[in-house]
């Protein structure tokens, strides 16, 4: 009995360690353009308030949601990812801020 026992916890054990976890259904580009967008946006509405602030930012993220073709939920899922995977977070931010200083070079280049 014990050794079926053991066999068996074994079988489990090598099944869990083989188990990948499923990648986050949108590509590393795409997060980073939705990214990009949510902190455009944000900082939009840093000198804003109230009733104001939050009717912007329903517009705001409203038009993210559309011009990515993401919904809420997604989004709200991929931050979720994001905090539970800090490593990939970090890489992913560090592309942002790579591509905003670029923007904001361009820009001032103009």
């Amino acid at each position: 009995m014990n050794k079926r026992f053991g066999l068996l916890l074994a079988l489990f054990l090598c099944l869990a360690c083989q188990r990948k976890e499923k990648p986050f259904p949108l590509d590393d580009e795409q997060i980073v353009q939705i990214l990009m967008d949510v902190h455009l946006a944000e900082a939009a509405m840093a000198n804003i308030g109230g009733t104001l602030k939050d009717s912007l930012a329903e517009v705001y993220y409203g038009q993210v949601y559309s011009i990515h073709g993401i919904d809420q939920t997604l989004f709200d899922s991929l931050m979720n990812y994001l905090q539970n995977h800090p490593e990939h977070m970090d890489s992913l931010y560090n592309r942002v801020l790579q591509r905003m200083e670029e923007q904001r070079l361009n820009v001032q280049n103009q």
